[in-house]
């Protein structure tokens, strides 16, 4: 009887650089049984390969992107059965044939029935090329609007205006971080502090304040390089406004960290 088995490989590859980018895409197989029909009259094996997009480690049916058959021959006379398939794979380094390595798929007949696949049984040689390494961002930019119009001696932004699940930690090579924000403070005498705000552990990010001094027109302010301020964990990110005069409003809008690589 005809064996074939099932295999799943996967090569993964990491991007040289000065700093690490995101893993490149796995490459895998789905290699099952095809009964005898349109595709192989006498059976055969069916090969499935793509790109494991979602990173689940299974090749869904969306991640497909070749199909291909390996087929049984014909049975011999007087009762003789036909040789079975066999299929063997390697992994292949980067070079011509895949610039970021692969698996190279083998295929043909087991014509000395020994059950293995011999240099000489190959009939048909197959390249799964892997993705392209991850490339690296040097800014990346994410919006803490700020959203805002008080006349309060102090409030702390709530729901959609703050970031939520930040983890500084989540950004390989990260070297500067910086904020920016709009704000208007319109009556004479009047200032505002803007301060990122852990709300996570209820306190302020060091050396993010920044100090909006009375204009009626918005003008764009931005911190200093705040990286060391954050914690290494998770949190909660949002915005501590201070008014120097309660009850005189003070305005805020377009709120933006930017995280910086070289």
């Amino acid at each position: 009887m005809r064996k074939v088995s099932f295999y799943t490989l996967s090569i993964i590859l990491t991007g040289c650089s000065l700093f690490e980018g995101p893993e490149g895409k796995t490459s895998l197989l789905d290699i099952s049984d095809e009964l005898a029909g349109q595709n192989c009259p006498n059976s055969g094996i069916k090969i499935l390969s793509g790109i494991d997009s979602n990173e689940n480690g299974i090749l869904d049916n969306n991640e497909v992107t070749s199909t291909k058959y390996v087929c049984s021959g014909q049975n011999g006379t007087t009762g003789n059965d036909g040789v079975n398939s066999l299929i063997s794979t390697e992994e292949i380094s980067v070079g011509n044939i895949c610039s970021n390595g692969g698996i190279q798929v083998n295929s043909g007949r087991d014509i000395n029935r020994n059950e293995i696949l011999d240099d000489s049984e190959i009939e048909i040689t197959k390249y799964i090329c892997n993705g392209l390494d991850g490339m690296v961002d040097k800014q990346i930019r994410l919006t803490l609007p700020g959203n805002i119009s008080f006349d309060g001696s102090q409030v702390i932004t709530e729901g959609q205006n703050n970031l939520y699940k930040f983890n500084i930690d989540d950004f390989a090579g990260i070297d500067s971080v910086i904020y920016t924000i709009w704000t208007s403070v319109p009556d004479a005498g009047n200032s505002n502090s803007i301060e990122l705000f852990n709300i996570t552990d209820n306190i302020g990010i060091a050396d993010s304040q920044i100090t909006a001094t009375s204009n009626s027109t918005p003008t764009l302010y931005q911190s200093s390089n705040i990286i060391n301020g954050f914690p290494h964990k998770e949190i909660t990110l949002g915005l501590k406004f201070k008014g120097t005069n309660p009850g005189q409003v003070v305005n805020a809008t377009g709120g933006y960290l930017y995280l910086y690589r070289k």
